[in-house]
């Protein structure tokens, strides 16, 4: 059992692990095993390439890891059904120990500064305020799953049990949804379609 404070709430998480079963050949990094996820875990963050039709390649990153794959599976599903809409590749952030990781919920509450984090009226942490050293690395992954893209869009969304209502926001440049998070304007539980700033 994994215990994980955060300002105003201690989570309790179920530490599961699952073996892969019938897979067809060696799962090398930075791929991933696509498997029903458990329900109660912390934030996802999660990245669409859209019609990229096989994951790019793509650097390490210092302060988190991620796993890519062609089949657009959420690991918490709030926008499952857009991404069931879609085709390309999908990118889930985790926390950096998560690294080499081969299956089971990725999830990227490391990335987060909890303590900058804002809630809401119904007590939801909304605001979402990444970490100061992860906030280049997302941008620069971010910029090459555009150039990956053939439509040069990705999608950006975040799943957060705490973090409020589900809203899909519409187009918005990469530029500007960097502004957003500099203006504290950026939130959990959005889901936002990227394009380039150019």
């Amino acid at each position: 059992m994994l215990l994980l404070k955060q300002p105003n709430k201690w989570l309790e998480l179920i530490e599961i692990f699952h073996e892969p079963q019938n897979l067809a050949g060696d799962l090398t990094y930075p791929q991933c095993v696509s498997l029903k996820p458990p329900t109660n875990l912390m934030p996802t963050i999660e990245l669409v390439s859209i019609g990229c039709i096989q994951p790019p390649d793509l650097p390490s990153y210092r302060s988190f890891t991620y796993c890519t794959e062609t089949e657009l599976q959420s690991h918490r599903g709030l926008f499952q059904q857009v991404f069931d809409g879609l085709k390309g590749v999908i990118a889930h952030l985790a926390n950096k120990e998560l690294e080499h990781t081969k299956a089971g919920c990725w999830f990227a509450g490391d990335l987060i500064n909890w303590n900058e984090t804002g809630d809401d009226a119904k007590g939801e942490t909304s605001t979402l305020i990444f970490q100061s050293d992860a906030l280049l690395d997302i941008r620069d992954l971010m910029q090459r799953l555009l150039a990956a893209s053939p439509q040069k869009r990705i999608i950006f969304s975040t799943d957060y049990q705490f973090g409020g209502n589900r809203r899909e926001r519409g187009n918005i440049s990469l530029s500007q949804l960097f502004e957003l998070h500099a203006n504290r304007e950026l939130h959990f539980n959005h889901l936002w379609h990227v394009h380039p700033d150019s």
